[in-house]
């Protein structure tokens, strides 16, 4: 789901603080809570301070379930960090729950018990007054397009009653007919009778705490900020059968599509519209009436009457005097009944029928009938003929359907539809407890533990949360839309000093007159600016004849011409340039790749070092926390005001076979319904050099170059260098390896051919050919079976030049294809005994002739 409007509108937080305890080993919690405690939370900071430890624990919930179910499938993902931090910033008023591990559990592994700490979070809820900022958003479940953009599935789930919804349209109604107020551009419309659940998150304490939260709302006295007689929510795919069982109801919610009417003068300047519920105006005729005498008397709650006017009176209370002159807003009743209580129905024409002879069928005006159809059937007149089967709206005529969409919950008025996704919403209708009743609490008395007050200091795993402060940054909002000039960034590569020249392109024929003209002038002495000389050799170009522009243009076929000799001989000479320098140039690429600018997503401006779209490795601590199954990886998400990373995990694909990064490790994301993804602070992260080597859009199909000189796939497959190997030999295991003159890191090398002699002066050679694209570690299966085959076959030809053909092989040099790999710790291995061995490399010369260098003659011994 996008949030781009409510990001924009949150401030800079704090880094938050991450958990020193993994929560693999944090225990599900019993259904009376025992061996946990339990602390209700009125202090927003308590859970920003927990802002780590609740998306780790959601995370958490998600591989645990997958692990119970064996599930493969992408499914639904655990809440995100932007979202948690949006609703903690944005959601007022704010309430919740926590329920963190007391004692060790019975059932808790007798061998991880030293990993045990009390107050591990073990579940959270969190509860607000519920706000949209559609103007237009509406509770609707018979319309049409609630859920017009359900799937296959679920429109599969619904139809056979598989999943409970508001069929009737009459929970919505009821809901629709509540109370609201305030502007879509800043503080949102609030519904002050409708509470929402916004974060839930819990490991086997869930049912315990969604029932603690009804049975507070329910309990809870009204005032002038909310009085609650709904409670929703936007529940996941995983979490409906779960709602469900705790008597929620999926609703259909709707909004009207927008219309863009774009203003330049007005395009910078902050929006502002109050949208309320329907209301009419009374003004106090009498001194000393009251709010509660007119609510009276006009049969609707007094603290709606409170909440509407409480912005032209903020300290107005049910029992205040009220002077003469006093303005109240009353709900409108009458207004109830333009709700739409049924479907809207359908009917499709007959041939030449028109709209006038179906108004009249119907018993509808025709006005409206032609207004709500016209939508959809432009220039519709009353004695228009249709064409058979022509679809026409026949109820609900004050609402076409047309322009109705799906409900996407915490979006901003200009978000677009396209990018977001309809929320699944579901209620509830609460019971309101008298205050006598209200002192009456089942639920809170079930529980095996008492509400305790929160502190802090007194949790050891709270306490002993560490926390990886940044560089300090400025109380402004995360995505700084102030217009900034963007300083430009060199795009010149860095020059090596012993580099050669590249030569400069010849001129065109008008620039060499315009050099022949600055000469000129020069003689002259005469001053001409620039500028005047670019006017004025521009105009005498195009007033020469064609004749007095040969010599120029015979010039520039000169220049050409040499030119292209001088890049002949730079071409030859870069090339014996870099294959001494490939190491240099290596570098460069790598800090070229690792400069590149992110997108504003990362936190532009923050003043952190940007880890966005950076790939990773976790140093101690993080190892600690997430284990070491994955070596790097890649971060998707960064959020730098908290120092929070999500991470995607890398796995090894196999090798790079482009020249630029050949014999390397090719690293790519793992499968994202794997559910390996994490949350972690941006203090264990250690950013490393790496590179894309193919441009994908889709990072799931990209692949990474990556340098980390402390890995051991760095040290045995890095960057090769050209040259002689060091040929090392072992005559206890008869084995061949070659190794590189630098760190002993493997080469890359061209033709390195072994021959073997047996006893009887046979030859037989195995050739093995690496390439750019193999590294000489990486041999063919075939080829080593087959030289030891070989070498120990007597019967081979006494032409030393042919392969023994043992085996089914006959080729007369032995290779075979690069494409069948299999790792080796050496190139030849094993060799038979009493086998005379050579091992020479063979090149090829600038003039095309071959070059063999002995590297090593050995005996295998018997």
């Amino acid at each position: 789901m996008s949030f781009q409007g409510m990001c924009s509108q949150r401030f800079a937080g704090k880094p938050l603080r991450q958990p020193n305890y993994t929560f693999r080993d944090t225990p599900k919690a019993t259904r009376t809570l025992s061996s946990s405690s339990i602390y209700e939370i009125t202090n927003r900071d308590h859970f920003n301070d927990a802002m780590a430890e609740m998306v780790l624990l959601c995370n958490e919930v998600m591989r645990r379930k997958k692990v119970v179910l064996k599930q493969k499938t992408k499914g639904s993902k655990p809440l995100s960090l932007e979202y948690m931090a949006d609703r903690l910033d944005v959601d007022d008023p704010l309430f919740g729950f926590m329920v963190r591990t007391d004692t060790i559990p019975q059932d808790y592994p007798s061998n991880q018990q030293d990993r045990f700490q009390k107050g591990m979070l073990q579940g959270f809820i969190t509860v607000t007054t519920f706000t949209n900022w559609q103007k237009s958003f509406r509770w609707d479940s018979v319309h049409d397009s609630a859920f017009a953009y359900d799937d296959d599935g679920l429109k599969a789930a619904m139809s056979s009653k598989k999943r409970i919804y508001d069929h009737d349209g009459s929970l919505a109604a009821g809901i629709q007919n509540t109370i609201r107020c305030g502007d879509p551009w800043n503080e949102g419309i609030v519904w002050p009778k409708v509470a929402e659940i916004s974060l839930l998150g819990a490991l086997g304490c869930g049912k315990a705490l969604l029932s603690l939260v009804i049975e507070r709302l329910e309990s809870m006295q009204a005032n002038g900020t909310h009085n609650y007689d709904y409670v929703v929510l936007q529940a996941t795919d995983n979490s409906i059968p779960f709602y469900e069982s705790m008597g929620f109801v999926r609703v259909g919610c709707v909004t009207e599509k927008e219309v863009e009417e774009k203003n330049e003068k007005n395009e910078n300047e902050d929006k502002t519209e109050v949208v309320s519920s329907p209301v009419f105006t009374v003004t106090i005729t009498k001194n000393y009436e009251t709010a509660k005498d007119y609510a009276k008397k006009y049969d609707v709650d007094v603290w709606d009457i409170i909440f509407l006017t409480k912005f032209l009176y903020p300290d107005i209370t049910p029992n205040a005097v009220l002077m003469v002159g006093t303005v109240l807003y009353i709900p409108d009743k009458s207004k109830h009944g333009s709700l739409r209580n049924e479907a809207t129905k359908w009917y499709y024409s007959e041939d030449n029928e028109t709209p006038r002879e179906v108004a009249k069928k119907f018993q509808l005006d025709l006005k409206d009938l032609l207004a709500a159809n016209r939508g959809r059937l432009e220039n519709l007149l009353a004695n228009s003929k249709l064409m058979e089967n022509t679809k026409l709206q026949v109820s609900n005529l004050d609402e076409p359907d047309d322009k109705q969409l799906p409900y996407c919950h915490w979006t901003f008025p200009d978000d677009k539809f396209e990018n977001n996704e309809p929320s699944y919403m579901m209620a509830r209708k609460l019971i309101r407890k008298t205050r006598a009743q209200a002192k009456i609490r089942p639920v809170e008395e079930s529980l095996a533990i008492k509400l305790s007050e929160y502190n802090p200091d007194d949790i050891p795993a709270v306490a002993n949360a560490s926390v990886v402060a940044p560089p300090p940054i400025d109380t402004e909002p995360v995505l700084d839309t102030t217009p900034k000039k963007k300083k430009k960034k060199s795009k010149k590569r860095k020059r090596h000093p012993d580099q050669p020249l590249t030569p400069k392109k010849p001129r065109t024929a008008y620039f060499c007159f315009l050099h022949n003209e600055v000469e000129r002038l020069k003689q002259k002495s005469l001053p001409v600016s620039l500028p005047e000389l670019s006017k004025i050799t521009s105009r005498r170009w195009k007033s020469l004849a064609e004749d007095a522009k040969v010599p120029f243009e015979q010039q520039t076929t000169k220049a050409r011409a040499q030119y292209k000799q001088d890049m002949t001989a730079y071409k030859k000479e870069m090339k014996d340039f870099r294959s001494k320098h490939e190491d240099w140039f290596q570098a460069q690429e790598f800090d070229e790749s690792d400069s590149q600018p992110s997108s504003a997503k990362s936190g532009k401006g923050s003043g952190y070092k940007n880890l966005f779209n950076k790939v990773v490795k976790l140093n101690s601590e993080g190892l600690r926390q997430v284990g070491t199954e994955f070596e790097y990886y890649y971060v998707l998400t960064y959020i730098p005001d908290l120092f929070w990373c999500h991470l995607a995990p890398m796995r090894r694909a196999g090798i790079h076979t482009s020249k630029r990064a050949a014999g390397r490790p090719k690293w790519m994301l793992v499968d994202e319904s794997e559910g390996k993804e994490l949350d972690i602070t941006g203090g264990v992260c250690i950013a490393l050099k790496s590179r894309s080597m193919k441009g994908c859009e889709d990072a799931d199909k990209e692949e990474w170059d990556i340098i980390d000189p402390e890995a051991e796939s760095f040290k045995t497959s890095s960057v090769p260098k050209l040259g002689n190997p060091i040929v090392q030999t072992s005559s206890d295991s008869n084995t061949v390896s070659f190794r590189s003159i630098d760190e002993d890191k493997l080469l890359m090398a061209d033709t390195v051919r072994v021959t073997a002699v047996n006893g009887n002066g046979c030859d037989s050679a195995g050739v093995q050919q690496i390439d750019e694209t193999v590294p000489p570690r990486t041999v063919t299966e075939r080829s080593v079976s087959d030289l030891s085959d070989r070498a120990s076959d007597g019967n081979c030809s006494d032409d030393s030049s042919q392969v023994c053909e043992s085996g089914g092989i006959g080729n007369s040099t032995g290779t075979t294809p690069s494409k069948k790999v299999a790792e080796r710790d050496s190139v030849i291995t094993p060799l038979p005994e009493n086998v005379n061995v050579s091992v020479q490399n063979e090149k090829r010369g600038d003039g095309g002739n071959k070059q063999t260098t002995l590297l090593s003659h050995f005996s295998t011994n018997s």
